[in-house]
Order: C-alpha cells, then sequence, then structure tokens
C-alpha cells in the first residue's frame, strides 16, 4: 500500500493512468476500458462547466458534488439510468484504487461508496412538451387550449379544473389574464403571451353564449373535469407523442413540473419560481425542479422566504427573465413591460 502523498499535488487524475493499466493488465476488455476512460472524461467536463477544474483534488470528491455532477448530466447530456449505475460503479473503482495507493483519501472512497445512483428526474423537457402538445390534433381545440394552459400557467391540476371563464380576463388590447386561486392564499395572476394565448381566445369563442361556469368542462357537458379527467387526458396525449424522452406514466403535475425546470433553466431566481407556482418557500419549488435526492443537496434554500422582482400596490410583479421596460402593454390599467409573466398578490 502506497504512502500518503502531498494533498496539493492529487489532482483528479493523479491514479488515472495507472488505474487503467492495472485493468488492462487484468484483462479487461477494451470496450469496457472506454468506458472507464468516458468516465473520467465526463467527470472532468463536469468541473470545467462548473468553474472547478482548476487545482480541483481527489480530496474535493464529496457525495453532494457527485450528486451534482449526475443532476448535470441527467439535465445536459441525457444520461440514461443505466449508465447512471455503470458511471457511479466505475468512479468507486477508481477512488477504491486511488485509496490503495493513498491511505490519506480513505474517508473520500468510503463516502462515495455508499452512494446510490441518483434517479433520473421524472419531469418532461421543453422538447417533450412540444411534442406532447403536436399530438394533439388541431380539431381538438379544447384538448389544445387546456394542455396549453397547464404548461404555460405552471398551475396546480386541481387550480386548472376550477378555472371559471370569469377567472379570464381579454384587455382591450389582448393581452390575456388568468387568475388562479382568486381570494385564496396562493392567489396570482399569469400573463399570456405565447401561443397558448391565441388557442385560449379561440376556445373562448368556440364555447359560444351562455358560457359556462368552468372554464374546461367534459366535452359534451358543462360537467366540471376532474384532476383524475385531466391526467387521464395528459397521458393519453404523451402515449401518442412516441417521444423517446418521455416518462412511462405523464401526470398533469409533471406538467407544472416542467414548466418550473422550464423558468430555473432560463435563470430566474428560485424564490420567483415559487411565487410564480404559488407556493409559500423556495424548497416546495425545489422539490418540483429536482428529482427528491438531488434538492436535498439544495437544503440550504428552503428557509428563503419568497419575494419578487417587483412590489407595487400589493402586488409582486415577476418578470421573464428580467425586467424589460421597452413595448409596454397595459395590465391592470397601467402600463406594464411584455415580459412581465405574474403578479402575486402579496400578503398585507
Amino acid at each position: 500500500m502506497g504512502q500518503g502523498k502531498d494533498d496539493s499535488k492529487l489532482t483528479i487524475f493523479t491514479y488515472a493512468q495507472n488505474w487503467l493499466d492495472d485493468l488492462a493488465a487484468q484483462g479487461l476488455s477494451a470496450n469496457k476500458l472506454k468506458s472507464h476512460q468516458m468516465m473520467l472524461r465526463v467527470l472532468h467536463k463536469y468541473l470545467e462547466h462548473s468553474g472547478k477544474v482548476d487545482n480541483f483534488k481527489l480530496s474535493d470528491l464529496s457525495p453532494t458534488l457527485i450528486t451534482a455532477w449526475f443532476a448535470w448530466q441527467f439535465d445536459e447530456k441525457d444520461l440514461a439510468a443505466s449508465t447512471a449505475n455503470t458511471r457511479l460503479r466505475i468512479l468507486k473503482s477508481y477512488l477504491e484504487f486511488a485509496a490503495h495507493q493513498d491511505p490519506s483519501l480513505e474517508p473520500i472512497y468510503q463516502a462515495i461508496a455508499s452512494l446510490k445512483a441518483p434517479e433520473k428526474p421524472k419531469y418532461i423537457t421543453p422538447q417533450a412538451i412540444e411534442t406532447l402538445l403536436n399530438a394533439i390534433p388541431d380539431s381538438e381545440l379544447r384538448d389544445r387550449t387546456l394542455l396549453s394552459v397547464l404548461y404555460e400557467t405552471g398551475c396546480r391540476p386541481e387550480e386548472l379544473c376550477d378555472l371559471t371563464c370569469a377567472d379570464v380576463i381579454i384587455e382591450p388590447n389582448g393581452v390575456v389574464q388568468i387568475w388562479l386561486d382568486r381570494s385564496g392564499p396562493a392567489e396570482r395572476v399569469i400573463i399570456l403571451w405565447s401561443q397558448a394565448r391565441n388557442l385560449l381566445v379561440a376556445y373562448l369563442e368556440s364555447l359560444g353564449k351562455p358560457t359556462p361556469k368552468h372554464l374546461f368542462t367534459l366535452l359534451g357537458t358543462h360537467q366540471q373535469l376532474t384532476v383524475s379527467d385531466l391526467n387521464e387526458l395528459v397521458g393519453h396525449y404523451a402515449l401518442m407523442a412516441h417521444f423517446k424522452d418521455m416518462p412511462c406514466q405523464v401526470t398533469a403535475e409533471m406538467v407544472r413540473a416542467a414548466r418550473a425546470m422550464q423558468l430555473y433553466r432560463s435563470g430566474i431566481i428560485t424564490s420567483n419560481i415559487a411565487s410564480f407556482l404559488g407556493v409559500s418557500t423556495c424548497n416546495e419549488a425545489i422539490s418540483l425542479i429536482f428529482p427528491k435526492n438531488v434538492h436535498k443537496t439544495l437544503s440550504q434554500l428552503s428557509q428563503q422566504t419568497v419575494s419578487v422582482d417587483v412590489q407595487e400596490k400589493g402586488w409582486g410583479l415577476i418578470y421573464y427573465p428580467a425586467p424589460s421596460w421597452a413595448n409596454a402593454q397595459t395590465i391592470l390599467g397601467k402600463p406594464t413591460p411584455i415580459r412581465l409573466i405574474c403578479m402575486r398578490r402579496l400578503n398585507s
């Protein structure tokens, strides 16, 4: 067994070549050796991506960093669950070899040896959402509108089912507001600027007069949709989409989580995402954005209070992704930037 070495010289690749040579001498196949080399390359790319590659030492490895590395692979590299298990096993093999060479690395190896490969996040990617929406025939206006509004507003499934026609306000200039949880603790107004806005306007026109109380009803009736009905619809079109990254079972809550992830990727701070989603803490938003075993590593955010970009006259204003003061429209009777996506009622 080797002796302890100067920690400052133990880079992430200090023992890599000796480890690979040892595996080759044991008869490991060329294909499997390539998998081992790939693990090291991907880890190096992650360290570059996160700005940690300079002077990174073997002793800097930790379960938290490895968990974050896998989250990055799932998000950026579309890592399969089986490949995640393989890469973690290979990493453990490398660290075991390194600890055999230098006993000072034994605690690092033991800490990571107990790790299990993180689960692949069960959110739907923006590309999958687009594929799902495109799977809905143009003739199914209610369904296209319903799923577009579900995604764009990031609302809870029950909030969508409870929407009434009176909760939708179309300004004279065409701007569409959707009031969620009106007069409730999560009251907020979502501003629609995308295709969902055009679909909703067309859908409202198709309802004729008198309009039903609830915005979305069972076809041919005025009966309110239930969350079960909504999940059945979402699952039906997810199966029709045939998207390779679509989870085998898709629910309305997963569409809400997809919107949360899209906002996160766009650079909106976690507290604003929480306010957009109508939740009271950052940790609730994080639990939607990340799988459970990842969001635990971000627990330092859990006690943050929800904030907003701008506060005015009892409302918190949230912009996407930041205030843009050009091309103002009129919202609630006042000029407002077109990048406004949400207004949250503030506690008095």
